[in-house]
């Protein structure tokens, strides 16, 4: 070690220990560095997530590189983890996305809020070989084909990518999943569900499936009409259909009275 000017050291390694360093990490292999400090331990990491909306940019990777140094430090460390690209799959921007791969299809200038870019005449090129027959269709019968068809070819386009940087990931993950997932669940369940919990709401019953609208004469809470609705499938039609009685209810509830007498007139007591 030698004194180099105020502040600094100078540190010079032993050309035998060094060698001998050496020996211990090509003996090792891809085993070095590793332990087990973080043994059964379980680690989610969400990084990256980019929309589906264009292509990767320089901006992406830099968290690309950070997120799968930290994944791989943490499994040599020992522990179980699991790299997830979180698909923004949904809301306002998947539709932004299809109508300007649409104007791009239809030679029209990109709408107000819209996606520009070379990308996305690429994409509207792809939506054409997928669907020869695209520019047929009206502009509602098209949107939700070349809304899928974009963004197929897009999320392949980032998984090449990421491919390319070196970057791996375990799940793929939607966001519009856990609502297709409770929307099935729906549908399975749907005829078992036909009595949910009942709250009190202004003009009816509210309903875990709908609105549960009182038929009959207001003195008599005990009649009502279901209007149930699950997945866009009537269970119990609007107009007509049996009627849901105090029976009809789960156990221990009753029908509340949607009528209450102004304050002062709540009987001889009141």
């Amino acid at each position: 070690m030698d004194i180099a000017g105020p502040g600094f050291l100078n540190i010079t390694v032993d050309a035998a220990a060094a060698g001998a360093l050496a020996k211990v990490i090509v003996e090792a292999g891809k085993d070095y560095g590793t332990n087990t400090a973080l043994a059964g331990r379980t680690v989610n990491m969400e990084f990256v997530s980019a929309n589906p909306t264009g292509p990767l940019h320089i901006g992406h990777t830099r968290w690309a590189a950070l997120g799968d140094a930290i994944a791989r430090v943490l499994r040599a460390s020992g522990a179980d983890v699991t790299a997830e690209y979180y698909i923004n799959d949904a809301g306002s921007q998947m539709n932004t996305f299809a109508n300007s791969v649409y104007s791009r299809l239809h030679g029209l200038p990109v709408p107000d809020g819209g996606y520009p870019g070379q990308y996305i005449a690429d994409l509207g090129h792809e939506v054409l070989t997928a669907h020869p027959d695209i520019r047929e269709l009206t502009e509602v019968a098209a949107l939700p084909v070349i809304r899928a068809a974009a963004y197929e070819a897009q999320m392949k386009d980032i998984k090449a990518t990421l491919a390319d940087f070196g970057v791996e990931f375990d799940v793929f993950f939607s966001e519009q999943e856990p609502a297709r997932r409770r929307r099935d669940r729906k549908c399975r369940g749907a005829p078992s569900r036909a009595r949910p919990r009942v709250r009190r709401r202004r003009g009816g019953l509210a309903a875990d499936h709908g609105l549960w609208r009182r038929q009959g004469p207001r003195d008599d809470p005990r009649q009502w009409r279901a209007n149930l609705l699950c997945c866009g499938r009537r269970l119990l039609p609007v107009q007509k259909g049996p009627r849901l009685h105090r029976e009809d209810l789960p156990p221990g509830r009753r029908p509340p009275r949607l009528h209450q007498p102004a304050k002062g007139h709540r009987g001889s007591g009141g």
